[in-house]
C-alpha cells in the first residue's frame, strides 16, 4: 500500500527529487543566499542588505524553506535563535521570541492576543482574542523574516517583542516556472504520510503581467490513542493550501500585486496526551480550520518619493470541540478583519532617508461555545474592535560611517464585546462593554559601520500590545477580575552582524535588556476557562548569537543561540472567588518566570554538497533544535499551582541527489523520538500536553523548470 500510494503522488507530478539540504539554524547577517549572492530584506519597509539593518534578524530564504522536510513555517520557525513555539494541534501554532509568552496553549477558548506581529504579504494578523499563527504552507515563498525585539514605530499592535513576516514569490514578468515537490514517510506509532506541492507562474504580457498559482496537498496520519473508546492514531490530519497572485508592471513607476491564499486543516484530535500518548479523551474531538487571506498592493514612484498601498482583508473560521476539567464543549470562532496601510517613503541614496504610515483595521470576531446536552445554553460572544494608528521614522546619514535613526507610532484602539447567550438561558447577559487603549512608542538607533562587511549598532525600541476584557465565562466564576490593560515592552540593545576571514564566517549577535510592563498573562481558572490579567512588570538581561561557517565551498557549519532572564519583579496577588467566598491568590511569585516562557532557544546545523559526477551532486544536511523547560501557572480552587514542560531536543537530516531540474532524496524528522511535553502539563483538564510527531521517515522527490 505505502509503495503504490507513493507512485500515485509521484505520478502526479510527474518528477523527481528533494532540492540540496541546507541546515535552518538561523542564517547570519553576513551569510549569502546561494552563489554569493547579497540577502535583501524589507525589515525596515525598505530594501537594504541584511547586513545594513540594525535589527536583530533571522533569514528564512525560499530555497532553504524548500530543501527541508517542513511543510508548515511554523515547522522551521523553532530552528531560529530566540523563538519558540507551542501548539496543540495544526494550525493553532502560538508563537514566543525572546521568551514574550502571550499565555497558555494548554488553555481552550484562545491564548491571549500574539506577542508577536505576523504578517503575511503586509496583511497583518492582528486579533483580538486569538494568537494563533496561520497554517502557512512553506512550498514557494521568497523568504520569511524574523524581527527580534519590540517593532512598534513600523509594525504597530501585537509587535511587542517581534515580528515574523512571510513573503511569498511574486508571479515572473517574463518567464514561464514550473516546480513540484511530493513526499511520502512513515511515523512511528503512526501510520503513512502523503504530501505533495505545485507552483506555475506564466506571463500573460511578457514584461507587463503575470501570475502564479500554488497548491500543496498533505495527509498525515495520527499517533494518540484514545482510553475512552480504543481507537489510535485519532489526531490524523489533511491540510490544503492553495495561493493565486497577479503581478502587474504597466510602467517603470507603477506596480500592482494581488492575491488570495486559501487555507485549510482538517484534524481529528488535537495533538494533547498523556506521557504514553494515550488521550484520556474520546477519539471524536475535530477541529477544523479555514483560512481565505487577499491582499492588494500598490506602488508608486514619483521620483524621490514612494507611495505604498495595501488593503488586506482575512476571514477565518475555526470549529472544534474542546475539552474541560467537567466537560466538553464545540467551539465556533469566526473572525473577519479588514486592514488599510498607506506609506509615503524617500528613494534614492540620499543622506536623510524618511517614511510616514498610518494603518486602519477594523476586527470582527463571533465566538460560541455550546456544551449541550451537558449544559442547557450555548455561550456566544461578540467582539470587535476598530483601530488606527500613525507613524514616522528618519534615517540621518552623519558621516560614510554613522547614522541615527528615530521614529514614533501612535495608536488607538477601542473594543466593544457584547454577550448573547450563556451556558444558563435563565442567567442576565451582560450588557455592551466597551474599551479604549492608546499607546505612544518610539524607535531609536546608531549605527557605525566600520567597514563593508561589518556594522555595529546601539538601540532603544518600545512595542505594544492591547487590551483584553475579560469573557463572560470568566465573569462568571471570577466576577472581581478586572480587565487587561495594555502592556508594553521597552528594549536597550546593543548588537554586531558582519563576515570575517574573507567570507570564511559569518556573524550576527545581540545583548539587550528588556523591561515588561504591564505584563498580560494567562491564568487557568477553575472550570478550567482562561482569564487574561495584568500580572505587575517583568525584567532581564538576554542575548543572542549566531554564526556560520564555510571552511570548504561544497561544506558549512551553522549554530545559534537564544538566551534571555525574563522574570517577574514583585509578588503579584489577585482576589480569587471560590463558592461566593472572595480570598487573595498569590499568582506570580517574585523573581519567577513568565508563563510558557523558556529560557534557552539552540540551534546546530552541517550541510554538505558537492559533485559526485558532472551534472550530478550529492547533498546532506543536519539539523537539531533544543528547548529549554518553560512553567504553566494555574488555580487550583484559590491555590496557585504549577506545572513543568520538559526540556525539547529535536534533530533531523537529509541527504540524496540533484540535477539541474530534478532530485531525490530521503529525509529524517525527529530522529531522537522526542516525546515530552511542548508545555506545562494542564492539571486542570487531566494532565495533558501536546507532543511533536514521533519519529519520520520518508523520501521526497522535486523537479523545477
Amino acid at each position: 500500500m505505502f509503495i503504490r500510494k507513493t507512485r500515485v503522488i509521484m505520478a502526479f507530478l510527474s518528477s523527481a527529487a528533494l532540492a540540496p539540504g541546507v541546515a535552518l539554524a538561523q542564517q547570519p547577517a553576513g551569510a549569502d543566499e546561494g552563489d554569493g549572492a547579497e540577502i535583501i530584506v524589507t525589515a525596515q519597509r525598505r530594501d537594504q542588505r541584511l547586513l545594513d539593518t540594525p535589527i536583530s534578524i533571522g533569514v528564512l530564504g525560499g530555497g532553504q524553506l524548500e530543501s527541508g522536510s517542513s511543510r508548515a513555517v511554523a515547522d522551521v520557525l523553532r530552528e531560529v535563535a530566540g523563538v519558540s513555539l507551542t501548539s496543540s494541534s495544526p494550525g493553532t501554532t502560538v508563537i514566543a521570541i525572546r521568551g514574550v509568552q502571550p499565555g497558555s496553549s494548554a488553555s481552550p477558548g484562545g491564548v491571549g492576543t500574539s506577542t508577536t506581529g505576523f504578517y503575511q504579504d503586509d496583511v497583518p494578523f492582528a486579533f483580538i482574542r486569538n494568537a494563533s499563527l496561520p497554517d502557512a504552507n512553506s512550498y514557494d515563498l521568497d523568504r520569511v523574516e524574523v524581527l527580534r525585539g519590540p517593532q512598534g514605530t513600523l509594525y504597530g499592535v501585537n509587535a511587542l517583542n517581534g515580528v515574523v513576516r512571510v513573503l511569498t514569490a511574486d508571479a515572473d514578468l517574463d518567464e514561464i516556472v514550473a516546480k513540484g515537490r511530493v513526499r511520502a514517510s512513515t511515523t512511528r506509532r503512526g501510520g503513512e504520510n502523503f504530501t505533495g506541492d505545485l507552483a506555475v507562474s506564466m506571463p500573460l504580457i511578457p514584461g507587463k503581467l503575470a501570475v502564479r498559482a500554488v497548491v500543496g496537498q498533505a495527509s498525515y496520519s495520527g499517533y494518540i490513542r484514545s482510553s475512552v473508546d480504543g481507537r489510535t492514531q485519532i489526531n490524523d490530519y489533511d491540510a490544503q493550501n492553495y495561493r493565486f497572485k497577479i503581478n502587474f508592471q504597466p510602467s517603470e513607476a507603477l506596480s500592482l500585486k494581488a492575491g488570495w491564499s486559501h487555507n485549510i486543516v482538517d484534524s481529528s484530535a488535537q495533538d494533547a496526551a498523556l506521557d504514553d500518548f494515550s488521550s484520556p479523551f474520546t477519539s471524536r474531538l475535530p477541529d477544523k480550520r479555514v483560512l481565505d487571506i487577499f491582499h492588494l498592493t500598490g506602488g508608486l514612484d514619483l521620483g524621490g518619493i514612494d507611495i505604498t498601498s495595501t488593503t488586506g482583508y482575512i476571514d477565518y473560521d475555526t470549529q472544534s470541540r474542546v475539552p474541560l476539567a467537567a466537560f466538553a464543549f464545540t467551539q465556533v470562532n469566526t473572525i473577519k478583519s479588514l486592514s488599510e496601510e498607506l506609506r509615503i517613503a524617500s528613494s534614492g541614496d540620499t543622506a536623510l532617508q524618511w517614511q510616514v504610515g498610518g494603518l486602519y483595521k477594523d476586527t470582527k470576531e463571533y465566538i460560541s461555545q455550546d456544551p449541550r446536552p451537558t449544559l442547557a445554553g450555548v455561550a456566544i460572544t461578540k467582539y470587535r474592535s476598530k483601530s488606527y494608528a500613525l507613524f514616522g521614522e528618519l534615517t540621518y546619514k552623519l558621516t560614510d560611517r554613522f547614522e541615527a535613526t528615530g521614529g514614533l507610532r501612535y495608536f488607538k484602539d477601542k473594543i466593544f464585546v457584547r454577550q448573547l447567550g450563556a451556558f444558563n438561558p435563565a442567567s442576565p447577559l451582560l450588557g455592551l462593554r466597551t474599551s479604549n487603549y492608546n499607546k505612544l512608542t518610539g524607535r531609536a538607533v546608531l549605527t557605525w559601520k566600520p567597514s563593508e562587511q561589518m556594522m555595529v549598532y546601539t538601540s532603544y525600541s518600545t512595542g505594544f500590545r492591547s487590551g483584553w476584557i475579560q469573557a463572560p465565562v470568566v465573569l462568571l466564576t471570577q466576577p472581581t477580575f478586572p480587565d487587561a490593560n495594555a502592556d508594553s515592552i521597552e528594549n536597550f540593545e546593543a548588537g554586531s552582524k558582519g563576515r570575517a576571514l574573507d567570507g570564511l564566517v559569518s556573524y550576527d549577535a545581540a545583548v539587550y535588556h528588556m523591561k515588561w510592563k504591564g505584563v498580560q498573562q494567562q491564568l487557568i481558572v477553575p472550570g478550567g476557562f482562561a482569564a487574561v490579567l495584568n500580572a505587575g512588570n517583568a525584567s532581564g538581561w538576554g542575548a543572542e548569537a549566531a554564526v556560520t561557517l564555510h571552511p570548504t565551498r561544497a561544506l558549512s557549519f551553522s549554530a545559534s543561540v537564544g538566551w534571555n532572564d525574563l522574570k517577574y519583579d514583585q509578588n503579584i496577588f489577585q482576589t480569587v472567588t471560590v463558592a461566593g467566598v472572595a480570598s487573595q491568590a498569590l499568582l506570580f511569585p517574585k523573581g519567577s518566570r513568565v508563563n510558557d516562557s523558556p529560557e534557552w532557544t539552540i540551534a546546530l546545523g552541517a550541510d554538505y554538497r558537492g559533485p559526485i559526477s558532472a551534472g550530478l551532486d550529492f547533498y546532506a544536511s543536519t539539523d537539531f533544535a533544543y528547548t529549554s523547560a518553560r512553567i504553566l501557572r494555574f488555580l487550583n480552587v484559590a491555590t496557585l499551582s504549577a506545572t513543568q514542560s520538559d526540556k525539547i531536543s529535536t534533530l533531523s537530516a537529509t541527504m540524496g541527489v540533484e540535477a539541474n531540474h530534478w532530485s531525490i532524496g530521503l529525509f529524517a524528522d525527529n530522529l531522537l523520538d522526542e516525546r515530552g511535553a511542548l508545555y506545562g502539563r494542564n492539571a486542570q483538564v487531566r494532565n495533558i500536553a501536546s507532543r511533536l510527531r514521533p519519529r519520520t521517515i520518508g523520501i521526497q522527490a522535486s523537479f523545477k523548470y
